[in-house]
């Protein structure tokens, strides 16, 4: 599948909620304060344990880098579809942006920072995505 056609399928929602990204030393237990977020990402690797979630959950306490922004990647998209993280990563990167990209078995995610937000919209329209509000 080419390029323009998988910008065709997908639209990028942009999700309501600023989050933030937090990365402690490892082991960690899973905090309990998590379950505060209706949405966030965990994981845990042999020299970090990251958390993206919703700001509001964050304890005041909880060092993290703020104000990030979420894109939903949307469309009717099989989950073994080759090139959909490369084709939303792509256009960011040529632009000289930074991004983190998480997913779940059938979405991908888009976090930028905020004061990126706007660049990052004009990107991804000039790459020819259609971008909507969540």
């Amino acid at each position: 599948m080419s390029l323009q056609t998988l910008q065709s399928m997908v639209q990028l929602k942009l999700l309501a909620e600023t989050f933030d990204v937090i990365k402690l030393a490892p082991p960690q237990l899973f905090p309990a304060w998590i379950a505060q977020s209706a949405f966030f990402f965990v994981s845990q690797t042999d020299d970090e344990y990251s958390i993206i979630c919703v700001k509001a959950a964050v304890p005041a306490a909880v060092q993290s880098a703020t104000a990030w922004r979420c894109f939903k990647v949307d469309g009717d998209i099989a989950p073994e579809q080759p090139g959909v993280a490369a084709s939303v990563a792509k256009p960011m990167a040529d632009a000289g942006l930074s991004l983190i990209l998480v997913g779940t078995h059938d979405r991908d995610y888009i976090l930028v920072q905020d004061d990126l937000l706007s660049a990052a919209r004009d990107v991804y329209r000039a790459a020819g995505y259609t971008l909507t509000d969540a």
